[in-house]
């Protein structure tokens, strides 16, 4: 009996750490490959994130940090389809998207911390096909001591990426900003504190949730609908060439300027609190809703 309870102690620490899994482990790793010969970035823990380590032409322009003096970056280059879907979601960080004629999309992901100890914490991850890629901040359940870690041990990221132009773009739960080049494909913007910025979005677009400033410059609509609600700050809608739409528009809290040419304002036969504009012929649905700051339609080439 004695020679069974001392050996209690053991067998109860053995059973937490396989209950935690990777409890007794300081790093997450992005993703597990069983394929050892997948070429890629490798962590701590010998797992890899897929894709060509090379020479890449993106750069990280954030200024320097006095705090943030340690530092971590992986570089990659994927090949991807037309059509793919780009997928960013839960960045502490400004997302940058640089776009061009290129069938390859690269990829600088920055996180910076206080001390090396940190950068356990937050770790990237990085998903991909020739359809796909998704980029986000894996969870921290690595470890039972992630949920009372310091408050000092924060991690400051940076996504930046040079992507096709005939890609889909999809992101979410960023906390930074995000700014964009063209993007041919569907735009899905959800859930970004910060300024948002999209040169020129030529596919069916929605914009949710946002809390800044945003400003969007939309190609020919082509019979394409866009849908906008929940916006924190003031959104300036820029439109390229003829517009042929039918807008309508519920609760824009600060100032409505409507700079478009051609447009009747059919309000009478609408919902009760509904603004319904005619723009040129109609055609295309827009829908904008729940703008708690000032809303402005105008053509694009304005000052921006």
């Amino acid at each position: 009996m004695n020679s069974r309870m001392s050996r209690l102690p053991a067998l109860i620490i053995a059973a937490i750490c396989l209950a935690t899994v990777a409890g007794c482990s300081r790093y997450l790793a992005p993703k597990d490959y069983k394929d050892a010969d997948v070429p890629g970035y490798t962590d701590p823990n010998d797992k890899k994130v897929p894709g060509q380590a090379a020479s890449i032409a993106i750069e990280d322009d954030l200024p320097a940090d006095n705090e943030f003096t340690v530092r971590e970056e992986i570089r990659r280059r994927y090949q991807l389809n037309p059509g793919a879907t780009v997928y960013v979601s839960r960045i502490s960080g400004p997302v940058k998207i640089e776009t061009a004629d290129i069938a390859e999309a690269e990829m600088l992901l920055v996180r910076a911390a206080k001390k090396k100890d940190d950068l356990q914490y937050q770790q990237f991850a990085v998903e991909q096909s020739p359809e796909n890629l998704s980029i986000y901040t894996a969870s921290d359940r690595h470890s039972v001591f992630s949920s009372i870690r310091s408050p000092e041990s924060e991690i400051r990221q940076h996504v930046i990426l040079r992507l096709p132009r005939k890609v889909n773009l999809e992101a979410g739960r960023i906390s930074g900003g995000l700014t964009a080049g063209q993007i041919e494909g569907r735009v899905e913007l959800r859930n970004i504190e910060g300024r948002v910025k999209v040169d020129r979005a030529l596919g069916q677009s929605e914009l949710y949730g946002l809390n800044g400033e945003a400003d969007v410059t939309f190609g020919p609509l082509n019979g394409r609908g866009i849908d906008v609600g929940g916006i924190s700050g003031n959104l300036t809608m820029r439109f390229e060439g003829e517009v042929n739409a039918d807008m309508r528009i519920r609760g824009v809290s600060g100032k409505f300027q409507n700079e478009l040419d051609q447009s009747a304002d059919k309000s009478e036969s609408s919902r009760p609190g509904w603004k319904v504009i005619q723009i040129g012929a109609g055609g295309s649905e827009i829908d904008i809703r729940g703008i708690n700051g000032n809303l402005t339609l105008t053509k694009a080439g304005g000052g921006k």
